[in-house]
């Protein structure tokens, strides 16, 4: 555990105040837990803010602490901070998570799972699991990131989209995704399809 928190605290000036967020601003990312066999399913929803990391660390600390049971984790986020979204997909790769693009739902006959969403600076959290999955319910979008500022705004530097690359890239996923993700608007989202997500090696749909 103390990796998981050495990593959260792991700073870049840039990555600190660049991000990739879609819709309305949502509440800060949170953490729930479901037990199913031997598989614990955590739900992750909410905006990634520069605290998410550090706060999944507790979460983690508390409720993932048994090495012989499988987890995947539900990604339902609007996106948010990337170098906290980073932050956080290297600590799902070490804690051998898996992670899906949905969200547990409450109903009367208990929880279950439905689609979800995971849009902007959420894909390179998820880039970070040990595998991923994108069911057909579920939609991930991808866009430019950059700095409000102003009425304006200040775009990543090319040395930060490489880094960004070679992220991707450490993880398995085709850095094609990162250069493809800079060519659309911040203020438009690519629904990444079917075709994209395989040839990208992001995702799979079923988990």
């Amino acid at each position: 555990m103390a990796k998981w928190i050495k990593t959260a605290q792991a700073t870049c000036a840039l990555a600190a105040v660049l991000t990739a967020s879609f819709g309305a601003m949502a509440a800060p990312m949170s953490f729930s837990i479901e037990r199913a066999g031997n598989r614990d399913i955590v739900g992750a929803v909410g905006e990634i803010t520069s605290a998410t990391p550090q706060d999944f660390a507790r979460f983690a600390a508390a409720n993932l602490v048994d090495a012989g049971r499988e987890g995947i984790v539900l990604l339902h986020s609007p996106g948010g901070s990337v170098g906290a979204s980073m932050r956080l997909g290297r600590m799902f790769r070490e804690a051998g998570l898996s992670a899906a693009v949905a969200r547990i739902a409450p109903v009367a006959s208990g929880p279950r799972i439905e689609g979800g969403e995971c849009y902007s600076a959420c894909a390179y959290a998820l880039m970070g699991a040990a595998r991923r999955f994108v069911p057909p319910s579920s939609s991930l979008g991808i866009h430019r990131m950059s700095i409000p500022q102003g009425a304006g705004r200040v775009y990543a530097e090319p040395r930060y989209v490489e880094m960004l690359a070679r992220y991707a890239s450490s993880m398995g996923v085709d850095p094609e995704v990162v250069y493809a993700a800079e060519t659309i608007a911040p203020d438009d989202l690519h629904i990444v399809s079917r075709t994209e997500l395989a040839h990208w090696r992001l995702a799979g749909q079923k988990f």
